[in-house]
């Protein structure tokens, strides 16, 4: 009888881990205090402006600064997408997770939706070259063995990118002058 109950408490257990991690439903989407959406607001009037002006390449304007409540509102402003994916910004990474809904047609979990986590280390070196690289990738808190994510878990996607010629990680890397990602925050300098 203990042997049962043990059982059927783990399967409990197994099923609510499951319906709360690999079947995922809406993420909340973020939503800014007045004083965060004004920040957002003169951030973007100063990228989407449309003013008659002389062209100009000020340094100025090649600096960007988000956060993550702003990127995470952006996404909840432009699309429906919030509900979806939700990025996070740790030290030297980039997270997002992602709810994807499967066909009512698919294998397995037909008309499920599934969460996937995946992350990215981004760190500018002393030489100033930048790293990408895949941290990894999850499916409802379960990695994915490296081998099938193409053996590309801590490989610097610029180098191997530069390997293979103009690839499209050495063309992003680039244009960055210097990038820093610190805990909920991105700062970006383009180059001219």
């Amino acid at each position: 009888m203990a042997v049962f109950l043990g059982v059927l408490l783990a399967l409990l257990i197994a099923g609510w881990l499951g319906y709360n991690y690999v079947f995922s439903t809406d993420i909340e989407p973020v939503e800014l205090n007045s004083a965060e959406e004004q920040a957002l607001e003169q951030k973007i009037e100063q990228i989407v402006r449309a003013e008659p002006q002389p062209y100009s390449e000020d340094d100025a304007k090649r600096e960007l600064s988000f956060s993550e409540r702003e990127l995470n509102a952006l996404l909840a402003r432009e699309t429906d997408m919030a509900q979806q994916l939700a990025i996070d910004l740790s030290d030297d990474a980039a997270s997002a997770t992602f709810l994807v809904p499967l066909p009512p047609d698919f294998p397995i979990m037909a008309g499920k939706t599934v969460r996937l986590d995946a992350g990215l280390e981004i760190i500018q070196l002393e030489d100033s070259s930048i790293r990408i690289a895949l941290k990894g990738v999850s499916v409802g808190g379960v990695p994915l063995p490296d081998a099938w994510l193409g053996n590309l878990k801590n490989v610097d996607l610029v180098s191997a990118s530069e390997q293979g010629g103009s690839g499209f990680w050495k063309q992003v890397a680039a244009g960055v002058d210097t990038i820093r990602i610190r805990d909920g925050e991105v700062q970006l300098k383009l180059r001219p």
